[in-house]
């Protein structure tokens, strides 16, 4: 990554004219790949100017290419692009339409298999109370009847309280 770095400095430096900084000269003393890419490029640099510029175009070559233009067969290729223009809107009205009914379905009912689990788990609940012991529903039932007193006290204080 640095020597890609120093590269563009180097050719930025060769483009303005400036001389090369003295850490840029330092780092194409140490590096091979710098100083053959300096090199190359001076002489690079030294090609493009040697060469003379070519002539200009001709008149006559300037008419002829828009001559061609003119003549050339525009609607054809825009014949091209009329069929799927053309398809485009009729296509995405069926992806719309598509995406609206499968939105309007109503959901899957149930899987039988779902409801049988829970008319299980009913019947089972069912059997549990039937069975247990005393022991274990006594005092879910001491509670219950107190969380009723409860109610019932706090039913009799707000009728109370009401004018």
């Amino acid at each position: 990554m640095k020597s890609w770095i120093k590269k563009l400095r180097i050719s930025n430096a060769m483009d303005t004219g400036e001389p090369l900084p003295a850490s840029l000269r330092q780092g194409m003393a140490d590096s091979s790949e710098l100083r053959t890419f300096a090199r190359d490029l001076e002489a690079l640099d030294a090609a493009l100017k040697d060469t003379a510029p070519s002539p200009a175009a001709t008149p006559e070559l300037h008419g002829s290419i828009m001559r061609s233009l003119e003549g050339a067969d525009r609607p054809a290729r825009l014949r091209l692009r009329a069929p799927v223009l053309r398809w485009l809107p009729a296509s995405a009205l069926v992806v719309l339409a598509l995406g609206i009914w499968w939105a309007m379905q109503p959901p899957p009912s149930p899987r039988p298999e779902a409801l049988n689990v829970a008319v299980d788990a009913l019947e089972l609940r069912s059997e549990l109370s039937r069975t247990m012991p005393d022991a274990v529903v006594a005092p879910l039932s001491e509670e219950l009847a107190r969380l009723n007193r409860d109610v019932d006290n706090t039913t009799k204080f707000l009728l109370a309280a009401l004018p």
